[in-house]
């Protein structure tokens, strides 16, 4: 019988994740900060959020390259990537601790384990072209679409029948959509902003990037990891007062599956 692991279990993986992660960045002189509720645990707590789980980093776009063409794999960890794993359909990046599996309802991914998400920050133009905004959204939801699970449906709606049948249609071409989100969201190489195009509640997210300046370290449990210096910049452009917890009611986790020990 498998072993489930506790919400405590899985932030010492995670973590553990996140460490062996910082090592390869910084043996391979890769700059990345990291971001949103962990940017925020880190600065407010000094480590995780307490009630969440959730490990993100970002990075430039071009320090995000330079990663995927390590396509880092060693006996426990591996950087998974839609371009050479073949059984992945996200547009970003994860780092995976291959000991572990777990079984996410809403996305397809065969032999998933524990992770951390890697986001890539991508150049938009100033004045931003809207009109290419608009079609990076639309092959990003794509992108997206292409890897909901749809057996956790319980019965046949008229939705599940229309994304059913958009996924039949579309199957053959599932790489080359994941593929072609991507290379869009990539493909303007000077502007005045950046975003995290290829993640959708943040598409239209807009950072000057002389924000971007270079990272600071700062404590995450029991270690320093790296923040872009203009945190508090980013934190309250995100959060508000950032550094008041939310009421009670709403320190509610993100977490949705369950995890093991293989």
């Amino acid at each position: 019988m498998r072993q489930e692991l506790s919400l405590d279990d899985m932030k010492k993986i995670e973590l553990s994740i996140l460490k062996k992660f910082d090592e390869i960045c910084k043996e391979n002189n890769i700059e990345y900060s990291l971001a949103y509720g962990t940017m925020l645990g880190a600065v407010r707590h000094h480590g995780f959020i307490p009630w969440d789980d959730d490990i993100d980093v970002y990075m430039k776009r071009d320090q995000y390259e330079k990663l995927l063409s390590l396509m880092y794999c060693d006996n426990k960890y591996e950087i998974k990537s839609h371009r050479y794993s073949k059984e992945y359909y996200y547009p970003f990046a994860k780092m995976v601790d291959k000991t572990t599996e777990i079984n996410e309802p809403w996305r397809a991914d065969k032999n998933m384990g524990l992770y951390i998400d890697i986001f890539p920050l991508d150049i938009c133009s100033e004045p931003i072209d809207k009109k290419w905004l608009r079609k990076c959204q639309r092959y990003v939801n794509i992108a997206y679409l292409m890897g909901h699970k749809l057996s956790h449906h319980k019965s046949l709606s008229p939705r599940y029948a229309v994304k059913l049948l958009f996924l039949l249609v579309t199957y053959p071409f599932k790489k080359n959509l994941i593929k072609k989100a991507d290379r869009l969201c990539s493909s303007q190489k000077n502007g005045g902003y950046y975003s995290m195009l290829v993640q959708m509640t943040a598409i239209d997210d807009f950072i000057k990037r002389e924000k971007l300046s270079g990272v600071e370290y700062i404590d995450f449990e029991d270690e320093k990891f790296p923040v872009y210096k203009e945190y508090d910049y980013l934190l309250t452009k995100q959060y508000g007062d950032y550094m008041t917890p939310p009421p009670l009611e709403e320190q509610i986790s993100n977490h949705y599956f369950k995890a093991y020990m293989k």
